[in-house]
């Protein structure tokens, strides 16, 4: 997941760049200018696969009344298996990024690529421990999802209220 992240914000990062190599415009130019503008993204199988995680853990750092020292509580000894498929994240297909406004109301519309994650065999313990790490503790419970899969595709619209 860590690398997904990584690459998504690696092409955002290098829009600027590649935005250069066109023309400059001057500004009475611009003005005369009227068409729908916006940005799209095209990822073509992009694939993310040898995922490791250790443990993931939610804490309080001091505690509550009685009990003030730190508490966490989290997963580890977590498994990850591809289930036949060679791949924990891909991505691909088409994001549009536009910004359009009403008069009154402005949105930015961001349409997603289709995000699959999976096709996996997770295992891991849900785990009570005073360690951020996880590596002493209680285990709670064993987790198992096999054949794990999510598909999502979708559009996010962000504006001020």
């Amino acid at each position: 997941m860590k690398r997904l992240l990584t690459f998504a914000i690696a092409a955002l990062l290098m829009m600027p760049v590649m935005s250069r190599a066109g023309t400059a415009i001057s500004d009475e130019e611009l003005a005369g200018v009227t068409a729908e503008a916006g940005v799209s993204i095209v990822f073509t199988d992009m694939i993310v696969d040898n995922t490791t995680v250790t443990s993931v853990a939610w804490g309080d750092t001091d505690g509550f009344t009685g009990y003030t020292s730190a508490g966490w509580l989290g997963i580890n000894g977590i498994t990850i298996a591809n289930a036949g498929v060679n791949q924990t994240a891909s991505l691909s297909g088409l994001m549009n990024i536009d910004v359009g406004s009403s008069g009154t109301l402005t949105i930015l519309k961001i349409d997603l690529p289709t995000v699959r994650l999976g096709q996996a065999d997770i295992q891991a313990n849900l785990r009570i421990s005073n360690t951020a790490d996880l590596s002493v503790g209680d285990d709670l419970c064993f987790i198992r999802a096999d054949d794990f899969l999510i598909e999502q595709t979708g559009t996010i619209q962000i504006r001020a209220h």
